[in-house]
């Protein structure tokens, strides 16, 4: 017998902070797509039962167009058993949405914390003594949204657990209970935004003679990749962009890219983030490129007698009584970028 273990799927994100409208409408069409790919995934091989540990919505207002599609899922799979653990962004969204409980669906509730699948138990408690009695000679899943600290990893050992199935992290993670157990984060199907990079998908468990298997497939439509570049001693804007060539040459152009720049650059050097970020939106699905990590490295001697424009306005920042010394090398920073014709 095999499930799948999902959850953080955000149907109906606005995605307006990472993408214009446009971008964010096709993101939030491939939300959804990605939602039906792995039911389609699941129904190919034949799984017993998806297990959604929170979150299929971003957001209890709804359209009725993301409803439908969520429940012909459902209801056209009838061999599968969808067990959904509400999760803290949609409410009680799906339990509205029929008129009738279709049997394939099974939501956990303050009366309903148990379901049984085949041979396998899966529950659900949001505290450890809160959680029904589990025998050791069954396997047992609890569902869990929330954070798995040490203290809350002490908390659920020793209750005959051997597997967590946890919403709320976005991406792929897992460890140790006890002896017997592991708790792991499926992480959401796609990245939403430029802070969930890296491959998205979801966990198969395999059960066989009383085993559990479990391998993470990525399923992602688009993957957000982060090139992190240390710009010391590059000496400007060519060769950072001939360093970020090099790490994107076998990426796909269908994906989405974050550029990071990290590390210190001198006075003379040329740090135009809106030219890389122009040059590789171009290319890319989408791109944004993070400058915050960097700094400027000001030696006096560059700037002392340097009888130019910058010279003097390097000169009279770090002359300000006004001033602390970081906001000097702010101050100085944006300007020079801004002198270089850089959009800020």
């Amino acid at each position: 017998m095999k499930m799948i273990h999902c959850g953080d799927i955000h149907l109906e994100s606005p995605l307006s902070t990472n993408f214009d409208h446009a971008t964010a409408l096709k993101r939030r069409n491939e939300l959804l797509v990605s939602f039906i790919k792995m039911v389609k995934y699941a129904a190919d091989n034949r799984m017993s039962a998806i297990l959604i540990a929170g979150d299929i919505f971003d957001t209890p207002d709804v359209s009725r167009e993301t409803l439908a599609i969520v429940m012909a899922c459902i209801m056209k799979n009838p061999e599968i058993t969808f067990i959904y653990l509400p999760g803290n962004h949609e409410k009680d969204v799906l339990l509205r949405a029929f008129s009738e409980m279709p049997a394939n669906l099974k939501v956990f509730s303050a009366e309903q914390k148990m379901f049984v699948v085949e041979n396998v138990v899966v529950a659900h408690a949001d505290r450890p003594e809160e959680l029904p009695t589990l025998y050791p000679g069954d396997m047992n899943i609890v569902m869990y949204h929330g954070e798995m600290d040490d203290a809350r990893i002490r908390a659920w050992a020793g209750r005959n657990i051997n597997y967590m199935a946890l919403g709320h992290y976005h991406s792929y993670s897992e460890g140790v209970i006890d002896p017997r157990g592991v708790y792991c984060y499926s992480g959401c199907l796609e990245g939403r935004g430029f802070d969930e990079c890296g491959p998205k998908g979801f966990v198969v468990l395999d059960f066989e003679n009383n085993t559990l298997n479990r391998y993470f497939v990525p399923s992602a439509v688009r993957t957000i990749h982060e090139v992190i570049i240390d710009v010391t001693g590059l000496g400007g804007i060519e060769k950072i962009d001939e360093e970020i060539e090099k790490r994107v040459d076998e990426l796909s152009r269908e994906d989405m890219l974050k550029i990071v720049l990290k590390g210190s650059y001198l006075a003379g050097d040329s740090i135009n983030t809106g030219f890389l970020q122009q040059r590789y939106n171009s290319m890319f699905f989408a791109v944004r490129v993070d400058a915050s990590g960097i700094r400027l490295d000001m030696p006096e001697k560059d700037y002392r007698f340097d009888k130019s424009l910058k010279g003097e306005f390097i000169r009279q920042v770090m002359v300000s009584h006004d001033l602390s010394e970081a906001q000097k090398q702010m101050v100085v920073d944006m300007g020079l970028r801004a002198l270089a014709g850089e959009r800020l």
